[in-house]
């Protein structure tokens, strides 16, 4: 299988898990957006742009490991917390609030 084949099947069956488990990305994006409120960062996601990002950093994952099998869910789940922590940082990078602590 091609390289873009497998990043259309890999975009396919994440967008079906994003309407399947639509209630617990729903919970996540809560918590990734209490998360940004708490430190400091302007930027809040909608259930879409979420989706998006997660697609693309979950893309370029499998691309830089090409040997965890992107359909065992358990494999997700742990991998997970490395691509928030990646959404972290860039949102961090790019929204961050210019008050600094000693202005607030």
């Amino acid at each position: 299988m091609s390289e873009e084949n497998e990043f259309d099947e890999i975009g396919e069956f994440f967008i079906s898990l994003f309407v399947e488990k639509k209630e617990l990305f729903s919970n996540m994006i809560q918590e990734i957006n209490k998360g940004f409120n708490d430190a400091k960062i302007k930027f809040q996601y909608d259930y879409d742009g979420f989706c998006k990002d997660y697609l693309r950093l979950l893309k370029q994952f499998f691309k830089n490991h090409p040997d965890v099998d992107y359909k065992d869910l358990n494999m997700i789940y742990f991998y997970t917390n490395i691509i928030i922590g990646e959404i972290f940082l860039d949102k961090k990078i790019n929204y961050k609030d210019d008050r600094s602590e000693n202005n607030q």
